[in-house]
């Protein structure tokens, strides 16, 4: 970027782009793989034993998605 305003201005679209995607990083020298993910998310207090995947659970908190990018 030429100035801090197109910075700031690519940022946020990367921003955007990256929130719209579940990332996941491969680690395939682990037992498990790690994600990344913004703190936007509610969670069930108990999760199922059998059936979805947690992070089909998921559900967005407005609470907490009010909060990103204020800080």
């Amino acid at each position: 970027a030429k100035d801090r305003e197109s910075l700031t201005a690519a940022m946020r679209a990367l921003d955007r782009v990256l929130r719209a995607r579940r990332d996941w990083i491969p680690s395939w020298y682990l037992a498990n793989h790690r994600s990344a993910y913004w703190d936007m998310f509610g969670f069930p207090e108990q999760k199922p034993d059998f059936g979805f995947p947690v992070e089909a659970l998921w559900w967005v908190d407005k609470g907490k998605a009010a909060k990103i990018g204020k800080a």
